[in-house]
């Protein structure tokens, strides 16, 4: 047990504790190991609902569902995703991992994708943009 920082304020209460245990008591950590009674399958649902769509994934991390959407848009080889030159290294991994590659724009005074310099990046080989907000 991690005491609480005075300092700091609390992000998880019991409620968030029970559910983590319940997770780990039923031996279940994935969609997979338990289709329709998984927790990770619920909370799709519940999130989908809950957004007015048909179907929401959970994934492990951002960077992991940055790759997922490449994939949706089908980019892979020899395709370009420009990126800001100021982000996060996610950007950029996630563009590899589907064999992209990364097209560094210029950033301006708010930290974000210079448009000026993005519409000079664009050309046949583009497929993507990825916005970061710093």
């Amino acid at each position: 047990h991690i005491p609480n920082s005075p300092n700091l304020p609390r992000l998880f209460g019991e409620e968030e504790e029970k559910a983590v245990l319940s997770v780990i008591k039923s031996g279940i950590m994935s969609r997979y190991s338990s289709w329709d009674t998984s927790t990770v399958f619920q909370f799709e649902k519940q999130a989908a609902n809950y957004l007015g769509v048909e179907y929401a994934l959970m994934v492990s991390n951002g960077t992991a569902g940055l790759i997922c959407g490449l994939i949706g848009l089908e980019v892979g080889p020899g395709d370009e995703v420009i990126i800001p030159s100021f982000t996060w290294i996610s950007d950029a991994a996630a563009v590899i991992a589907v064999g992209a590659v990364p097209v560094l724009s210029e950033i301006d005074n708010t930290l974000g994708i210079d448009p000026v310099d993005l519409e000079s990046k664009i050309n046949k080989h583009t497929k993507a943009v990825i916005i970061t907000h710093m």
